[in-house]
């Protein structure tokens, strides 16, 4: 079984499809007989065998929309006597590039949606008429969650049997022990009193985290907040950490090369992001709720978009009413207070994020896919 895997991103470069493609990458590529890495729209054209799964890595070495097309028919012209899977966790260019290279030279295609992809308001008609026509063709559709596969069903219609959801892969991690949070506190000088919150990611404003700096002011003084990250609404939310007095209670890390120190030194965990239906936002699920739970932290998420799904309410963390501050407060004091309920959270996260987002599982869950693509003609 050949998979020839084609992103747009991957390590060293960092956000969800970075994380998402080395996930696969390390959870797919053991279990077939022939897996190759390409790696389209970056700078510097080179070959490379990554040190800790020995896959070969193809990078482009182009940012040029054409020469990446030209690109992908060459594979697909390159192994046209071969039945071969083609995977991309990228609808648009890469999936369009894909699904008309397999339409020429043959080949299976596996293209995933992550929701925003194509519900984005932004994208020009010609491009979502593409990206349209890119899901239709496909051999597989792959929906990182079931609320994106409601939501793009809404607007597209596609056959039954070429839908699946699968969830993100969680590679193997560990739950944060007594001794690392103590001391990474101690390094960061926190004192033991305080109440860490954290948020992981782009500081854009579906991200929603005005509403946990509102929510922060109206509660206790210990409870403080951790931003890490970085984007256009930095200076927005300044600004309003300002304007409530909260300059002493909400720290701007920016962008971090390892965010490992900052989990270690949190009580909570918070993603608050909501569905911007008027551009067509919406949140897949979040690995970084699946990082967070995985390390044994609390959780919060908002009732938006797959997050839901990325915890067990009542069991990991909670869910509070989307874009509603109110409730997120009462929803961190709730934690704050309840030491037996902060106990509970931590130690059933990492065994939730094993067992739903167990890279085995779900590493044969396209095995299967691949297998039932290979032998439909048969």
């Amino acid at each position: 079984m050949k998979v020839v895997f084609i992103t747009s991103d991957f390590p060293p470069g960092k956000g969800g499809i970075s994380t998402l493609s080395k996930n696969l990458a390390e959870t797919i590529g053991p279990k077939v007989y022939s897996f190759e890495i390409h790696v389209l729209f970056c700078k510097n054209k080179r070959e490379e065998v990554d040190s800790e799964f020995k896959i070969p890595i193809h990078r482009s070495g182009t940012k040029s929309v054409f020469v990446n097309l030209l690109y992908v028919l060459k594979l697909c012209y390159r192994n046209k006597f071969s039945k071969t899977i083609y995977q991309t966790p990228n609808l648009f260019p890469v999936g369009f590039f894909i699904v008309v290279g397999c339409f020429i030279f043959g080949g299976f295609s596996v293209i995933h949606s992550h929701g925003t992809d194509f519900l984005s308001k932004l994208a020009r008609s010609v491009v979502k008429k593409l990206k349209a026509m890119t899901l239709r063709l496909a051999d597989k559709v792959i929906f990182i969650s079931e609320s994106t596969k409601t939501e793009v069903l809404k607007e597209l219609k596609l056959k039954n049997e070429k839908v699946e959801v699968v969830y993100c892969p969680v590679l193997k991690g560990k739950a944060i022990s007594k001794t690392e949070r103590e001391n990474a506190r101690e390094r960061l000088k926190i004192n033991d009193e305080d109440f860490i919150i954290i948020r992981v990611g782009n500081l854009v404003f579906r991200k929603g985290d005005h509403l946990i700096i509102q929510a922060l002011s109206k509660l206790p003084e210990k409870i403080k907040l951790f931003m890490v990250g970085d984007g256009p609404e930095r200076n927005s939310l300044k600004n309003l950490t300002r304007s409530l007095g909260l300059e002493n209670r909400v720290y701007f890390y920016g962008r971090v090369s390892d965010t490992f120190e900052y989990y270690n030194v949190s009580d909570l965990f918070i993603m608050a992001s909501f569905y911007d239906r008027k551009e067509g936002d919406i949140e897949g699920l979040g690995i970084v709720i699946l990082e967070a739970e995985g390390k044994g932290l609390p959780v919060i998420v908002a009732d938006s978009g797959g997050m839901p799904e990325a915890i067990e309410k009542g069991e990991t963390g909670f869910v509070f009413a989307e874009n509603d501050s109110d409730d997120l407060a009462e929803k961190i004091l709730d934690i704050y207070q309840n030491k037996d309920l902060q106990k509970k959270f931590r130690e059933n996260g990492p065994e939730f994020v094993r067992d739903k987002f167990n890279s085995e599982k779900i590493a044969n869950q396209y095995l299967e896919i691949y297998s039932k693509l290979l032998n439909k003609n048969d």
